[in-house]
């Protein structure tokens, strides 16, 4: 779009010092729209959702992430994300079918659609940690497609057996072999029992 608009500002400085004679006048299948048709391109951003929060938030913008762009199976482009989670593919052509696809983290997954936010996720899992969106034909100058990913979060859970007494859940999420703080049970009871600390079986045959 850039382009365009310096092209029309210099254009129209001609017209203004230029003889009548001298200008050329664009018809409906004018050099203008046969431009446009050559400048068909596909954005969008890629970030980490890591507060869960189900936004695009600035500092979650994933950068040098790169990002392959074919044409009816034949790989046309390959770029990397800017700083800021941006990509762009410019130069495609009216008519074609196209597909994108990504690297993606083996502690990632495909974030949820919102409906009130800017994110797109037209993007499926493929095997090694890869993205990819459906083939899509460019039948308009501009796509969008954004790829928001949710690292893969695991919760602790705490089943009381019968114990009574305050005690609070933690709600925390976790990574993927993390260490993780087992919560202390002092205020636990249970009549005709000993606390004697959490087991992975309730009836004390799992792991301690």
């Amino acid at each position: 779009m850039k382009q365009s608009l310096v092209f029309l500002s210099i254009f129209s400085c001609f017209i203004r010092i230029c003889p009548l004679n001298d200008i050329k006048i664009f018809n409906e299948k004018s050099d203008i729209s046969q431009a446009e048709n050559e400048n068909y391109f596909v954005e969008g951003f890629v970030f980490k959702d890591m507060n869960h929060s189900g936004t695009m938030d600035d500092d979650e913008r994933v950068s040098q992430l790169k990002m392959n762009l074919w044409q009816e199976n034949n790989l046309m482009d390959t770029i990397l994300t800017d700083e800021e989670g941006y990509y762009c593919f410019e130069g495609l052509q009216k008519d074609k079918k196209y597909q994108i696809t990504a690297e993606c983290f083996s502690d990632c997954t495909l974030m949820q659609k919102y409906p009130d936010e800017d994110i797109t996720n037209d993007f499926t899992i493929m095997q090694d940690y890869q993205v990819k969106t459906e083939e899509f034909v460019m039948d308009q100058v501009f796509k969008q497609y954004n790829l928001g990913l949710t690292p893969i979060a695991y919760h602790v859970h705490y089943q009381l057996n019968g114990g009574i007494g305050a005690f609070q859940q933690d709600e925390k999420a976790y990574g993927e072999n993390t260490e993780v703080q087992i919560c202390s049970a002092s205020s636990l009871t249970k009549e005709g029992y000993i606390f004697v600390g959490w087991n992975t079986q309730k009836d004390g045959t799992g792991y301690m």
